[in-house]
C-alpha cells in the first residue's frame, strides 16, 4: 500500500510504501495501482507517459543491477519487519504467510522485485507507445 502527497506548490510524491503483506510477494504483474483516479489520468497523458518511460528506461537498469545487493543489505530489517508483522497481524494473509514467515523472506522479496522490474519495463513502455500513437 502507498499514499500520494504533495507539498504546496510542489511535486506529487508517491509513497511511502508502508506494509508487508500480499503486495510484497504476490503478483509481480499487478496493475492495481492504476485503479486510482490520479494514476489513470496521469498514465493517459502523453507528456507524462513519455516522461515516465524516459525516466524508467534510465533507472531500470540501475534498479535491476542493484536489487539483489540492496535486499541483502537490508535483510535484517526485512526479517524484523516480518516478525513484527506476525505479532500485529497473526492471522492475516494465510495464503501469503508461508512466505512472510519463511526464513527465505529476503530471497522471496528479491525474486519478486526482479520479476516486478521485468514486468514494469514492458508495461511502462507499452503505455507510452499506446498513449503516444
Amino acid at each position: 500500500s502507498m499514499y500520494c502527497y504533495k507539498k504546496r506548490w510542489g511535486k506529487l510524491y508517491a509513497g511511502p510504501l508502508w506494509d508487508f503483506d500480499y503486495g510484497t510477494y504476490e503478483n509481480a504483474e499487478s496493475t492495481v495501482f492504476t485503479q486510482a483516479y490520479w494514476y489513470t489520468e496521469l498514465l493517459n497523458d502523453p507528456k507524462f507517459a513519455h516522461m515516465l518511460a524516459d525516466r524508467w528506461n534510465t533507472m531500470s537498469p540501475v534498479l535491476k543491477e542493484n536489487a539483489e545487493r540492496y535486499t541483502d543489505s537490508i535483510s535484517s530489517y526485512i526479517n524484523l519487519s516480518r516478525i513484527h508483522n506476525d505479532i500485529v497481524f497473526p492471522n492475516s494473509g494465510r495464503k501469503v504467510n508461508k512466505l512472510l514467515r519463511s526464513d527465505d523472506t529476503t530471497d522471496n522479496l528479491r525474486n519478486n522485485l526482479q520479476q516486478r522490474i521485468v514486468f514494469l519495463n514492458d508495461y511502462i513502455n507499452r503505455i507510452e507507445r499506446e498513449v503516444n500513437k
